[in-house]
This record gives structure tokens, C-alpha cells and sequence, in this order.
């Protein structure tokens, strides 16, 4: 893969660990191929930011917790990617942690899904992009309210009678509770 410039391709030269790396690895005039490192910690060099590039850390662990706290503890990532046959941690992986994006058993396919959501959370970005979710996020909705200067609601200031309060429950679709002790007697 062809890398944006002179200074990024060394960036990301600097994050590859030769005896970490099971695939890839070589960089030449920009172009790096795509790159596997294995036996990865977190406090290797490549997990201290954001890659983008054909990089690929594995991290191995013994309890999701582990994993769960330290994505939980550090900035959300603009991608996690987990890969497991096991729905239920797959779940607990999605529910536990916040991310961009999230693939199950894949990567960087969420991308590429344009009826999907694109973008980050804190610093790994803001919005989301791609179809519909570009227009929110580059537009505002501006809620306005109008109302009539000739005609005012008295219902909506206190004092708070029964009679107000039965046709408040009314206008708001609310079945009135027996027991209610916040209506004014």
C-alpha cells in the first residue's frame, strides 16, 4: 500500500518491531505491505496511537477484561476489531467498550459499508460519514418553536390544581395513578 508521504511512511516504519513481525514488514518508496506483527503488549510503541496504515497488531490475553479495562482506560479507538466464535463475548466486547467502529471476525470492512456509519469518538475523531450520516454530520438541526402572542396556556403555570393536573395527564396520553402524591389536592 501506497502511503501518503515521505513522513508518514517513517511514522509508520517506526511502529514495525522486526521480531514481531509474522507477515509483510518491508518498506520501499513509500509503499509498505500490508504487515502482521504478533506478541504485542500495550505498551508497545504501536499501540500508543492511532496507525493508519497496513499494519495489523495481534494481542493476545487471557481474561476480556483485560481488554474491556484498557480500551476503557485510554483513548477510544476509531476501529476495534475482535475475532471470536463466541456471540456472547462478541456482545460483550460491542456493549463494554466504545469505538468508532466495531468489525467481529473482520477488518476494515466497516469502512467500506457506505449504509453504515464512518468516524471516531473523542480523539479518535468526531461525526460519523458516509451516505446519510455525512449530511448530519456537516448540517444542524435547528429545533424552533413557534407559538401564537395571542393565545397563552395558564395550565402550564403553578399553582397546580386537581383540574390541571387531570388535564395535563390527559393532554400527555398519562393513565393517572391512584396513588400519585405529586398532584396538589
Amino acid at each position: 500500500m501506497y502511503i501518503v508521504n515521505e513522513k508518514h511512511a517513517t511514522r509508520l516504519a517506526s511502529l514495525i518491531l522486526p521480531e514481531k513481525v509474522v507477515f509483510g514488514g518491508k518498506l520501499q518508496n513509500r509503499l509498505l505491505e500490508p504487515t502482521i506483527m504478533r506478541d504485542i503488549t500495550f505498551d508497545d510503541a504501536i499501540m500508543q496511537e492511532e496507525i493508519f496504515g497496513p499494519i495489523m497488531p495481534i494481542i493476545k490475553y487471557n481474561e476480556i477484561s483485560e481488554v474491556i479495562d484498557y480500551i476503557n482506560t485510554h483513548d477510544k479507538p476509531l476501529a476495534l476489531y475482535y475475532f471470536t466464535r463466541n456471540k456472547t463475548m462478541a456482545k460483550l466486547i460491542t456493549q463494554m467498550t466504545s469505538s468508532g467502529g466495531v468489525c467481529i471476525n473482520e477488518v476494515v470492512m466497516h469502512f467500506t459499508e457506505h449504509g453504515l456509519p464512518f468516524g471516531g469518538v473523542g480523539a479518535s475523531g468526531m461525526g460519523n460519514y458516509h451516505g446519510k450520516y455525512s449530511f448530519y454530520t456537516f448540517t444542524h438541526a435547528k429545533c424552533i418553536l413557534k407559538k401564537s402572542p395571542n393565545i397563552e396556556l395558564m395550565l402550564k403555570y403553578p399553582p397546580y390544581s386537581k383540574n390541571k393536573s387531570s388535564f395535563a395527564y390527559m393532554y400527555l396520553g398519562y393513565k393517572k395513578d391512584k396513588n400519585d402524591t405529586n398532584q396538589q389536592k
